[in-house]
């Protein structure tokens, strides 16, 4: 990925949009971490994540391809009576 500098915009939640002087690899990084918020927001909690974002210029769509690692819990109750 290019390390050429380039402008990018962000939107801060409840916020307005900026500038932001960055590079074209950094800019598609950070497209791809508001991509994934959008989606699955918290997934670096828990037990990790890893997936893969796609993107096609020529036909202007991007797909992601998300997984999440989750630690999952059983309950039990016992009773016992004397």
């Amino acid at each position: 990925m290019p390390e050429m500098p380039c402008t990018s915009w962000s939107v801060p939640f409840r916020g307005d949009a900026f500038e932001v002087d960055t590079t074209f690899a950094q800019a598609i990084d950070d497209l791809g971490l508001e991509m994934l918020a959008q989606k699955h927001n918290g997934w670096e909690d828990g037990d990790g994540a890893f997936g893969e974002l796609t993107i096609d210029i020529a036909a202007r769509k991007a797909v992601l391809e998300h997984s999440v690692r989750i630690t999952e819990t059983e309950c039990f109750t016992h009773e016992w009576e004397g």
